[in-house]
């Protein structure tokens, strides 16, 4: 049936529902994991590090990794035939959260690298 707990009344905003489901081990271990995995495949790759895709990638930190995972919950929720339309500045698919939270082609290297 699901989780069932009272939810605290003075909760205002999603980042601290999400905190009820998260925890900062969960969180570092995903950033000291995601870190280690991508230099583990730039190194290995060195081509393909020098690429425009992948050159600006920086290392994660535990904010970069919530709006990682916000973006990816979102998506979910507000779904788009492509995953670029999030980032789409027509009309007809307007999203303001995922332009706000992080540039397309650093979501998009956070999703090539783990696919990898």
């Amino acid at each position: 049936m699901g989780a069932s707990q009272d939810l605290p009344e003075n909760i205002q905003r999603a980042s601290e529902y999400f905190g009820l489901f998260s925890d900062t081990e969960a969180l570092d271990l995903f950033v000291v994991e995601t870190n280690r995995d991508a230099e583990q495949f730039l190194q290995s790759n060195p081509r393909l590090a020098a690429s425009n895709y992948y050159k600006g990638w920086t290392p994660c930190n535990r904010a970069k990794v919530k709006c990682y995972l916000a973006l990816i919950i979102h998506m979910g929720v507000v779904q788009f035939p492509r995953i670029s339309d999030h980032w789409s500045q027509s009309n007809q698919y307007t999203c303001l959260l995922c332009p706000s939270l992080m540039a397309k082609m650093n979501f998009s290297a956070y999703i090539a690298l783990y696919i990898s």
